[in-house]
Formats: structure tokens, C-alpha cells, sequence
């Protein structure tokens, strides 16, 4: 017998074959995992019941207006749900109406009606991402049971979510529709656009930004400050658009919800994911989603935009554990951390750690103790102060970013505040009160202002705003000092009529203490101007008054709105609401400048004695400077808006010939770190003394300009 030398054409044959092979083993392997997933989806039998009595003889249903497709109407997607309960009551294991022959034909006719109309919204994410969403769960679910004209439909209406598609430009929305190319490319059994989907899926795991260079006057290039660019910032914010609006809680969560969705399912097949991606998904979720959010469980109200118009965006809801137990199957890469924000979104908080973060890139800082949780919201030069009124949400969202200082301990203080909420009384603002508002056009403004930073070493932090308003005739420089069981807010050299700060606006839990020169008393629900306050106590925080003689208001009582005035989309309900609200607020006709410590967890014999020998001392809050000391801790703040000299503790002189912010740590007289930050993100270097003695501090730049340095 004698045998033939295979020719490389055949070993190359083989090799094809083979790859084949495992090609479709893999591709009907991840079809089923995609289907088994979808047909778990929870429906409402009874709501599927009543949609079968209910679907008119054309296939539509009499409550949806199918007529308005503009931007803030669409109630086709009304429609679009009506067709994924009834696919899943169809289909799904166990459903007492599973296989039922006249839900099939009321599916069917609902269905084909969609078809023939193929409804286009005017927003092109309804038609690029919400409705091909449908197609694409409908064609998992129903597979075998839709006819090849429906396919033939369906696979057309999902193809619309294309990397051709305007949608798919390197934002938070290019994720979502790789994601949606490559499940209908599975379903299709589309071996090469499934590879090609999920490798740009994966190869959103990066970060976005250009650096620019510049000849400095003293002849030394210097990187300017990075702008422009969407996606993931170095710091770990998220952009979605070049207006640089931190939308990291939002459209940021796209590429991780993308990358965790087929991470799991493609582990062990040739597709699956590199480590090196799955630990930058791991450390954008921990150092940015989690480190925006109260405990890692609820979202800061700080970080919502025009969402908070919007029941579902401002109801204050525990976030699912499902995306860090999943990060955790991925990878053993920060799992001690991951499992503590599983535990506590499980609702265990002993895990809870401190920290203090600054996101250079947005303009937020985040603060968190066990017990309490802070953020303060800026704009500048670098960053617009708001997403525009999209869609009619967001129309009263003028001055949610003018130095916004949210305070949170049990997470509600501010669910679905929107429709009773004055929006010239923002906590932590200094707004001009007037009784109108700017019109929606004028919700989003660039800033004037460079001077927009924070200092922190990681676990304490001070913030510097030298804000001007976009929106009115006013100038304010504010700081804000945090430490483990108080922060300090000072505003200096206020340039405005009829403005006021506003310590905080949230719902009324309890009653409310005060103590003015009058003496102390609880107070019943109403409105008050209050004069020469000392203190005021409301849910276990009190407010104290560091400045004598001040002047404020303050409202602890019922207020009726509605939904409609925050959003006029057409399914948004224009019925009264009414919400018990505490609101408490310092004006400045005369007195142009404000100094108050907040103490997120005193009662009011508490704020009493604090107030009675206050922990820190306010060592300055001018104009050229504003400083904060805490002896206890041994920690000052300096904020040098023009450079200058301070002397911050006994034995302790600290100068700076730049502006910046100055974190000082020390025990007596000894200095024992010292960390800088560059506000306005132009300096090379700062030049320190301390008590007379120089050095010079190498800055970040580029993208990392504004982050702090500690020596």
C-alpha cells in the first residue's frame, strides 16, 4: 500500500475546516446562552391577558398615540413593550399561556403591523439603539416561530444598529450598539461581524484624550490641559459628549454593561476577553462608577443631569450587585473590593471604606465616611455645566453645577425631588434669587472661570470654585474644607444683588432646632427669616453658623408640583404632587461673604456643643485667600487664589507664590506631608515655603493636569 504526501493546500484545508468547526461549536454555543438569558426575562401575565383583549383589529392598541414621533412623544415604544411581554409569555417555560395559539396570533398581528409601519422617532436613538433592542430580544425569543418575512423585517429594523449608524461615534452609546451588531450577528450565525463586534466591544476599554503642547514665556514646553475627546477620562469619568459633561453614572455605564454582557458568556470559547481589558473595565467601575455613587449602592444626585427630570432617574433605588459579581467571575484582579460593594448592596455597610476623590477631568469631587457620604459639582474653562434639555427633560437645570454640595446619609434625602424642588435653591449654590427662571435654551452654558480644582491625598479633601454665573450678574469664590465628622464651606468677595447660599434643600425628616439670639426652639412646619442664627439641626445634621449676625431663610413644610414643569415629554403626568421639603438658606444683601461647618451626623445637643467650641478654626476667607484648620486631626487647607502667605497653625507659615490649593498635615509644629493641586491647570510647577523655606513641585500634566501631589 502506498500513501500520498498531503499537499499544503490540504493542510491548509484542514487547518480552514477546523477553525470552522470550532467557529460554529462556539457561535451555536453563545446563541444559546443569548437565548436562555432573554427567556428569563420577568413578564406580568395578567398584563399580557389584558393586551390580548385589548389590541384593536389593525394591530394596535387605542392608549398609544401612534400618530407624534417627535423628540419628547414616541409612545410606539409603549408598543415595542406590549410586544416583548407577549413573546416572552409565549415562550417562556412554565407560563400559563406558553404555546397558546391566540396569543400567537395577536403577537403575530401586533408584530406585523410594526413591520409594515417601521415607525422612525425623530430621536435617533429610539431608532438606533430603543428599537432594535426589541427586534433583537423578539428574535431570541420567538426564533423559530416568526415567519421569514418577520425576520426578513426584524433583521433589517436591528441592522440599524450598525457601526455605520450616526450613533456609533466613540461615545457612551457605541458600546450599546456593538453590543446590539454583535447579539443579532449571533442569532444570524455571522461568524466574522460577531468577531468584529465583540473586538470593539472589548476595545472600548480604553482611555479617551489628545495632548496639545505650547512654548511657555520662559521658553520650556509645557502640555496643555487635555480637551475634547469622549469616553473614559485618566481620572475615571466618563464623557459622552465633547461638552465634557460628567456622565459617568449614566451613558458611562454603557461600555461596562457591554463588556460584562459578553465577558461571561465568551470565557472559554476563541472569543473571550483579555485581561488587560477586563482590568481597566475593573478599575473604571471601582475608582469611577462606585466612587460616584453613596456607599457604592445609590447614585449621588450630584452626578445626574437631565435624568433627575425623570421618576426613574431621581427615585433612589439600591443599584443591582449583578455587574461586580460578574467582575469578580472575571478576574481576581481588587476582588476584596469588588465583594465589598456586593455586600453592600446586599445591605451590608460594615465594609464601607473612607475615601476622597477628585475627577479632574469633570470638575466633581466625591467624599465618603461610614456614616456619610458628600460631592460638590463645578464647571470651568474645561467643562460645560449641564447636558442640554434633550428630549424636554432637564428644563430647570440652570444652576445644578454652580458649586453643588449634596449631603447623603440614608440615600433618600432627595428621591424624585424634581417636581417640588426650587431650582434657585440648590444645596451648596450661591444663586440670584429671582421668581422666574431662564428659559430651557438657556440650561447649558460654557464657563468662564479657570480656577476649579480640589486638593486631596486619597482620604481628605478641600475644593476651590472661583465661580462666575453664566447665567447671571454674579461672582463668588467658594471653598469647601472636609474632614472625618465635619466640612467647612466658606464664600468670599460675593459681587451680586439679591443672592443667596444655600445650605441644603432636601425632604423633611423630622423636625427641625435652631438657636438664635433669641435662644433655641423647635420649629413648626412653615417659613421663617431667621437673624443672628447660630445653629440649625435637622435630621440628625446640623448647620452651624460661623459667621455672626447672619441673615436666613428657612422653609420645613408641604409643596405641591408636578412632573411637567422639569419635563414636557407627553407621557409625563401633569397631576399635583406634594412633598413634605426642608430647605435652609443664607442671603447676602449685606454681608458679601458666608462661613459655615456642616456635621453630617450631630444631634442637635451635638450642634449645640460644637458650636460652643467648634473643632476648626476658619484662619482666613478673603478674597486673596481662604484657609481652614482642624488641630485635632492636624490638618489645614489653604486655598491661594492669587499666591500669598499664611500662617496655618502655630510654628507653621505656609506660602506660595502661584495660585493653588494647599493640603498641610501636621503634629505640633512639625510638617509631616504637604500635597498641592493646580486649579487652574497651567502651572509646570508650585513654589512652597514653608516657614521660609522653598520648594518647587513638579505638576501633572496633560491629562493628568489637575490631579493633586503629595510630598
Amino acid at each position: 500500500m502506498s500513501f500520498r504526501k498531503p499537499t499544503i493546500l490540504a493542510i491548509l484545508l484542514c487547518v480552514v475546516l477546523s477553525v470552522s468547526a470550532a467557529t460554529n461549536k462556539d457561535i451555536e454555543k453563545l446563541r444559546k446562552i443569548f437565548s436562555a438569558e432573554y427567556l428569563s426575562w420577568h413578564f406580568d401575565v395578567e398584563q399580557v391577558r389584558n393586551l390580548m383583549l385589548t389590541i384593536q383589529a389593525d394591530g394596535t392598541w387605542a392608549d398609544i398615540n401612534y400618530i407624534d414621533t417627535a423628540r419628547v412623544a414616541f409612545q410606539h415604544t409603549v408598543h415595542l413593550s406590549n410586544l416583548r411581554q407577549m413573546a416572552l409569555a409565549y415562550k417562556q417555560k412554565g407560563s400559563p399561556l406558553k404555546g397558546n395559539k391566540q396569543l400567537k396570533q395577536k403577537f403575530d398581528l401586533a408584530l406585523d403591523h410594526w413591520l409594515a409601519k417601521d415607525y422612525i422617532c425623530e430621536n435617533w436613538w429610539n431608532n438606533q439603539i430603543g428599537t432594535p433592542s426589541t427586534m433583537v430580544l423578539l428574535l431570541y425569543v420567538m426564533d423559530k416561530d416568526l415567519s421569514k418575512a418577520q425576520v426578513e423585517g426584524m433583521l433589517r429594523i436591528a441592522g440599524r444598529a450598525s457601526m455605520s449608524a450616526s450613533g456609533a461615534r466613540p461615545s457612551g452609546d457605541r458600546a450599546k450598539i456593538a453590543n446590539l451588531q454583535a447579539e443579532y450577528s449571533l442569532w444570524s450565525r455571522n461568524a466574522p461581524l460577531v468577531e468584529e463586534s465583540i473586538r470593539i466591544i472589548e476595545g472600548e476599554a480604553k482611555f479617551s484624550g489628545e495632548e496639545n503642547t505650547a512654548v511657555t514665556a520662559e521658553g520650556s514646553v509645557a502640555v496643555k490641559y487635555f480637551s475634547g475627546g469622549r469616553g473614559l477620562q485618566r481620572d475615571y469619568s466618563f464623557h459622552h459628549r465633547p461638552d465634557r459633561v460628567n456622565n459617568t453614572s449614566s451613558y458611562g455605564m454603557g461600555p461596562i454593561n457591554a463588556f460584562v454582557n459578553w465577558a461571561i458568556k465568551l470565557a472559554g470559547t476563541q472569543y473571550q476577553f483579555s485581561e488587560e481589558k477586563t482590568r481597566v473595565i475593573i478599575d473604571y467601575y471601582l475608582d469611577g462608577q462606585v466612587k460616584q455613587q453613596i456607599f457604592g449602592r445609590t447614585y449621588d444626585p450630584n452626578t445626574t443631569n437631565r435624568a433627575a427630570s425623570t421618576i426613574g432617574g431621581s427615585r433612589t433605588t439600591v443599584v443591582s450587585a449583578y455587574i461586580p459579581e460578574q467582575l469578580m467571575q472575571l478576574s481576581d484582579y481588587r476582588k476584596a473590593e469588588l465583594q465589598q460593594v456586593v455586600d453592600a448592596r446586599n445591605g451590608n455597610l460594615d465594609g464601607t471604606p473612607s475615601f476622597a476623590k477628585f475627577f479632574w477631568q469633570t470638575e466633581h469631587f466625591a467624599i465618603q465616611r461610614p456614616s456619610w457620604y458628600a460631592s460638590v459639582r463645578m464647571f470651568s474653562t474645561r467643562n460645560m455645566n449641564m447636558e442640554w434639555p434633550y428630549n424636554g427633560e432637564g428644563l430647570l437645570n440652570h444652576y445644578r453645577a454652580d458649586g453643588t454640595n449634596y449631603l447623603s446619609k440614608s440615600g433618600v434625602e432627595y428621591d424624585c425631588i424634581a417636581p417640588v424642588f426650587d431650582f434657585r435653591k440648590v444645596p451648596g449654590a450661591t444663586i440670584v434669587q429671582k421668581a422666574t427662571m431662564p428659559g430651557e435654551n438657556e440650561v447649558q452654558k460654557a464657563g468662564t472661570m479657570d480656577f476649579v480644582g480640589a486638593v486631596t491625598d486619597g482620604l481628605y479633601g478641600a475644593v476651590a470654585f472661583d465661580f462666575t454665573s453664566p447665567h447671571d450678574p454674579l461672582s463668588v469664590k467658594k471653598g469647601w474644607f472636609f474632614f472625618d465628622d465635619v466640612y467647612v464651606c466658606l464664600g468670599a468677595d460675593i459681587r451680586g444683588n439679591d443672592a443667596a447660599t444655600t445650605l441644603n434643600q432636601c425632604k423633611l425628616n423630622g423636625p427641625v432646632a435652631i438657636k438664635t439670639a433669641e435662644g433655641k426652639q423647635v420649629k413648626a412646619n412653615g417659613d421663617y427669616d431667621l437673624n443672628d442664627v447660630e445653629w440649625v439641626n435637622h435630621d440628625n445634621v446640623g448647620y452651624v453658623f460661623l459667621d455672626p449676625a447672619q441673615s436666613a431663610g428657612l422653609l420645613n413644610r408641604d409643596v405641591v408640583g408636578n412632573w411637567q414643569r422639569v419635563n414636557r415629554q407627553t407621557t409625563v403626568s401633569r397631576e399635583p404632587i406634594r412633598d413634605n421639603i426642608f430647605s435652609l438658606w443664607m442671603n447676602h444683601n449685606t454681608q458679601p461673604s458666608y462661613a459655615y461647618a456642616v456635621l453630617p451626623t450631630a444631634t442637635a445637643e451635638q450642634t449645640e456643643a460644637f458650636c460652643a467650641n467648634p473643632q476648626v478654626k476658619v484662619v482666613a476667607n478673603t478674597k486673596q485667600l481662604q484657609a481652614v484648620r482642624h488641630d485635632r486631626l492636624g490638618i489645614a487647607y489653604a486655598i491661594f487664589y492669587n499666591g500669598g502667605n499664611v500662617k496655618l497653625a502655630d510654628g507653621i507659615e505656609i506660602g506660595s507664590d502661584t495660585p493653588g490649593i494647599v493640603m498641610v498635615k501636621y503634629a505640633g509644629n512639625t510638617v509631616k506631608s504637604i500635597t498641592v493641586e493646580d486649579p487652574t491647570r497651567k502651572l509646570l510647577r508650585m513654589h512652597i515655603t514653608v516657614n521660609g523655606k522653598p520648594s518647587a513641585i513638579a505638576l501633572p500634566q496633560g491629562d493628568y493636569a489637575g490631579q493633586s501631589v503629595t510630598l
